[in-house]
């Protein structure tokens, strides 16, 4: 092998090597972001919530996470960020008899300042209703601009 080849061979394994080292500084970046983006979805689903009629007659609201097709609870910073009260509650602390029940999760990058936030929302003795919102980070934070009412991946 010659000087030449060598060193292009040095320079391309550089490159992919520092490819590699941006993409899982990125996802670790988007890891750390993930509770901001999930209150911001929870604060406005409970917000709206609060409207329905038979929410406010019957008081608590459940919130959880749909973590590996499975559903948490919303973890201490993301249940301190919500609005405060025994209203709302954890997945795993609410009574049967729940007002309403509000699960966030996957969340779908679309850029690194967009999210679409999939969602679960049942109010009771209705059926559940699968939500999808918009989430962009504006002014250094997250802001739920609202549910996306038609999705066309075009």
């Amino acid at each position: 092998m010659n000087r030449t080849s060598a060193s292009l061979a040095v320079l391309s394994l550089s490159i992919a090597a520092c490819a590699g080292l941006a993409e899982s500084s990125s996802a670790r970046g988007r890891d750390l972001q993930t509770d901001a983006i999930l209150t911001e979805v929870l604060r406005y689903q409970v917000q709206d919530l609060a409207k329905d009629a038979a929410v406010q007659q019957q008081g608590v609201v459940c919130v959880g996470v749909l973590k590996d097709n499975a559903t948490v609870d919303p973890g201490r910073r993301v249940m301190q960020q919500l609005p405060a009260g025994d209203r709302i509650r954890e997945q795993s602390r609410c009574p049967a008899d729940s007002a309403g029940t509000l699960v966030v999760g996957p969340i779908d990058w679309i850029a690194d300042t967009e999210v679409r936030v999939r969602s679960v929302r049942r109010v009771r003795h209705q059926a559940a209703t699968p939500v999808v919102y918009r989430v962009v980070r504006d002014a250094g934070r997250w802001v739920c601009v609202g549910p996306i009412l038609a999705y066309d991946p075009l």
